[in-house]
Order: structure tokens, then sequence, then C-alpha cells
């Protein structure tokens, strides 16, 4: 069914068609992600200078590695 959707030129029938396949997923998956973590950080001693930026900046929290270091 979802390579005819995809195949289709009919928008209706594309439509109708992806509605298939989504409930048919829906109903087989045994469990279904509301949501995920793009970025996730761990902690380690001697880090010094990394910061986790707030709300939806964290995704951009990588960028403070620069500024990190490592103490010995």
């Amino acid at each position: 069914m979802l390579e005819q959707a995809r195949a289709t030129l009919d928008v209706a029938s594309r439509k109708t068609m992806y509605a298939w396949v989504m409930r048919k997923v829906l109903n087989d998956a045994p469990y279904v992600f509301l949501t995920y973590r793009e970025q996730g950080y761990a902690y380690k001693k001697g880090v010094e200078g990394f910061r986790v930026l707030p709300g939806f900046l964290v995704f951009y929290s990588g960028g403070e590695l620069e500024a990190a270091t490592f103490a010995k």
C-alpha cells in the first residue's frame, strides 16, 4: 500500500492510502514514542566550563564544548 501511495498522482487517493498505512502501523506497534531527546549529556568529574543551554536552545549546547576544559 505504501508503494502504491508513493506511485499514485491522485492526491485524495494518496491521502487515503497513507491514512490506511498509518492506522496499520499504529495498530501493530507494541509501543509508540511520543517524544525523544535529540541531545543528552553525561557528567564527569573534572569537566569545567560546559553548560546545557535552557529551553529550546538545548540543541545548541554542543557548541559549549569549545569553552569546556578537563582538569587533571
